[in-house]
């Protein structure tokens, strides 16, 4: 059986990188400098693709960790030696 689990993603966080990247990406467009929109918007864009592409499964004993393409490790559920509970405010 496969289980998959989604990481949770505070509501604060796309709204700081929308007020951080938008900013940068209008100056770029009033000041026509092509090169600074671009490089702003494939960040803002790798930011969040990496959000919300991070993700936990869980298979016959093992477990993937997967977030976008930097990260794709496969894990023994034996090797797991301790838990621990965060606490989320």
């Amino acid at each position: 059986m496969k289980r998959v689990f989604p990481s949770k993603v505070d509501k604060f966080i796309p709204i700081l990188f929308w007020a951080t990247s938008i900013p940068a990406i209008i100056i770029g467009i009033k000041e026509k400098d092509w090169v600074i929109f671009a490089i702003m918007l494939v960040v803002f864009a790798l930011i969040m693709y990496l959000l919300y592409d991070t993700n936990y499964t869980i298979t016959k004993g093992n477990l993937k960790i997967h977030s976008g393409f930097i990260v794709n490790k496969n894990l023994s559920i034996s090797t797991i030696k301790s838990i621990k509970r965060q606490i989320v405010y």
